[in-house]
């Protein structure tokens, strides 16, 4: 597949790489799956690893969630509500149990949120690495978030010089 797009991109199949060498009996499981990628016939079912890690994202993007919505609005039982919503749903969940990169992209993203909510409200060199660190991240993951980046940054240029009109960058 040559066109652009989440396999195309580094972060996850890094994440998945790093699960693999540290299970060896993942390692089998996958080799036996890419054999025989329909049937699976005799293939053991060892993903123990791999759920593992993607239910830590999982767990990672409650705590993120969480930790946004108690910064934004100062108020934790606002906070706790949407992350019991989020969990009733079940839709973090459910993809924490496909190989696919939201599992990645979802923690990245809420960290995104928190990162630019710190640089506002305390701007300096920590908070911008740290935001630049998250979309770069992002980036690596989905290649689509580039376009964000560079929509922050006109933001944040358009709030340096006090602009009137910041999306007037972008043209």
């Amino acid at each position: 597949d040559t066109q652009p797009g989440a396999a195309n991109t580094p972060a996850y199949p890094l994440l998945l790489a790093r699960a693999i060498t540290a299970s060896p009996a993942l390692e089998r499981t996958l080799l036996c799956v890419q054999a025989d990628p329909v049937d699976q016939v005799g293939c053991p079912d060892t993903y123990g690893a791999i759920l593992s890690l993607h239910y830590a994202l999982c767990f990672a993007t409650v705590w993120l969630l969480w930790l946004c919505v108690r910064q934004w609005f100062g108020r934790s039982s606002l906070a706790l509500g949407t992350v019991v919503c989020l969990l009733l749903s079940g839709v973090l969940l459910d993809s924490a149990r496909e190989l696919r990169t939201e599992v990645l992209v979802l923690p990245l993203f809420m960290a995104l949120l928190w990162a630019w909510h710190r640089l506002l409200t305390q701007p300096g060199l920590p908070a911008s690495a740290t935001l630049g660190v998250v979309l770069g991240l992002l980036t690596l993951t989905r290649p689509e978030y580039l376009y964000l980046t560079i929509f922050i940054l006109a933001l944040l240029i358009a709030r340096r010089a006090s602009l009137k009109q910041p999306l007037l960058l972008l043209c």
